[in-house]
Order: structure tokens, then sequence, then C-alpha cells
């Protein structure tokens, strides 16, 4: 279930450290600065995210629609916060992007187009599993005990095929938070960053919710 979108922040943010190892502002200003704008990979869900328009003070919550566009710190809230498989997709998507393109990335909305359409689905399917298989082991994990097989869409299965099934363990999970108490995802600042993620925004609907 959900638990599988901790592997999707993680492979994130292992592509965004592997990137650029040594420049923590590069890899803030890639998080707060790229716009990323929703695709037929987000088809389709039915959890709703909040749209504040920062002009008439308006929050509105709705499903993400085609065309949205947000940061990738929105993104990746909006997939942890409220579970949202739409915006899980879209960070998979993005997630797959920065490890193939590096450097270039964020690439253009027609680059981006075109990667999907050519590149040939076993070379996908290749880049899902070093994108999000590969984190797993090497943050200290077994693939026999947690693992990402798929996008959260159904749309994104039809895009790309990841190749496995998704499955969890209790002790897999509490190692995973363990892990991130110690500063060992990744690494201190991305450990820090999926911390907030999962903690300071508005109230859980899983991991950590609860009415009181």
């Amino acid at each position: 279930g959900s638990v599988g979108k901790l592997l999707a922040a993680l492979g994130y943010f292992q592509a965004l450290a592997d990137t650029w190892p040594d420049d923590l502002d590069r890899r803030k200003a890639v998080l707060r600065d790229t716009i990323m704008t929703a695709d037929d990979f987000a088809h389709s869900d039915h959890h709703t995210v909040r749209l504040f328009n920062v002009e008439t003070r308006k929050l509105t919550r709705r499903p993400i629609a085609d065309d949205d566009q947000a940061s990738v710190w929105e993104y990746l809230d909006w997939m942890l916060s409220v579970s949202s498989n739409s915006a899980a997709a879209m960070v998979m998507r993005d997630a797959m992007l920065l490890r193939h393109f590096g450097k270039d990335y964020p690439v253009s909305e027609e680059q981006i187009k075109a990667f999907f359409d050519t590149a040939p689905s076993s070379e996908l399917t290749q880049l899902f599993q070093q994108t999000f298989w590969e984190p797993v082991t090497r943050n200290g994990f077994s693939l026999d005990e947690i693992r990402q097989g798929s996008f959260f869409t159904r749309q994104g299965k039809v895009k790309v095929n990841g190749g496995g099934n998704s499955y969890a363990t209790a002790r897999s999970l509490m190692e995973f938070l363990v892990k991130m108490e110690e500063g060992e995802l990744v690494d201190e600042w991305s450990s820090r960053q999926l911390k907030r993620l999962l903690y300071m925004t508005e109230r859980r609907i899983r991991y950590a919710s609860a009415p009181e």
C-alpha cells in the first residue's frame, strides 16, 4: 500500500544526492524551483490535494488534474501527506528523469514526452529498478523484505513496467524509520527532509495520524 511511497521519495532523494553529492544549495533549488506539470502519468486518483491560491487566499481540495503545476516539494508533500497516487506517479516519473538526465534535469515537457514515448520498454524497466530498487539495497535494506514494484497509477503502469511486485514487512518499515532518525537514509540532509515531509505538514491520513 502507501508504504511504497516512502520508497518513491527515497528514490528521488537518492537520485538528487547522486547527481549533486556536494552541492546542497543545488539540491534545494531543484526541489524548490523545478515546476512539474501533471500529465497522463497522473491518471487517475480519487485522493484530493490542497491547492492554495496565494492571490485570492482561497484553499481548494480536489484530485490532481492534467496540467496542474507545482514544485517538486509540493508533489512530494501531496504524495506523503494525503497519499495521492497521482502525485506519487509524478514523483516517480521525475525521479526516473533525474536518474537518466542527471545534471541536465529538469528537462522540457517535449523532452519528457519524447523520452517515455521512444525509450524501449526493457530500458524503462531497467531505469525504474535502478531508480527505486538500487536505493533500497544501497541503504541497507533487502529487496526480499521491502520493494515498490510498479507505478501507483494505471497509466503509469502502462507506460513503465516496473518488473516486480510490491511488498514490505513491519520490521523493514521500522528499520526505515530508524535509519531516517539516524541520518543514514541517503545522507543526513536527505534523511532530515524526508522526516520533515512525513511529520511537519498537515495531519497524516497514514503513517503517524491519530485523532488526538
